[in-house]
């Protein structure tokens, strides 16, 4: 979970912007740290509860992707000393979790429970991060409904 927190923060905020900038290397850096942590959590709890079906893990996953994403987007800006666009980023971030998480937990499920490599899965997570974010963005957006004269 670390290299997909990772990846996703770095790359849904540069795939937007286009350039390398302080906020996605921070991003990336605190996505890193969050997944590393949220992931021997969620390892666990996903390997133990694989018998229960998957109709139950779809909104559990939807929550527990928000909580990341949203803790990532919230102290990215408290980081950089930016606290004003704090509240907008932890949706933009819940969205990208949301959405990152969403596809992710049940082939990440089968193969680890397999005791197969789950690097294929992670890969995937890695190269459609960047997709993840335009998502994001517009489903942000959407919550948000901001009014442009």
């Amino acid at each position: 979970m670390a290299i997909v927190g990772a990846a996703t923060s770095f790359l849904a905020g540069y795939g937007l912007d286009r350039h390398l900038t302080a906020g996605t290397v921070v991003a990336g850096a605190i996505g890193g740290v969050v997944g590393l942590l949220f992931g021997a959590v969620f390892r666990r709890m996903l390997l133990a509860r694989l018998h229960l079906p998957i109709v139950v893990w779809v909104p559990i996953s939807l929550l527990l992707g928000s909580f990341f994403g949203g803790t990532v987007g919230y102290l990215t800006p408290l980081v950089m000393n930016d606290s004003s666009i704090a509240p907008i980023l932890a949706i933009f971030g819940a969205c990208a979790g949301a959405l990152q998480l969403s596809w992710f937990w049940l082939p990440y499920a089968v193969r680890a429970g397999r005791g197969k490599s789950t690097w294929p899965v992670v890969v995937a997570a890695v190269v459609i991060s960047t997709v993840i974010g335009h998502a994001a963005v517009w489903t942000t957006l959407t919550i948000l409904r901001p009014t442009i004269d």
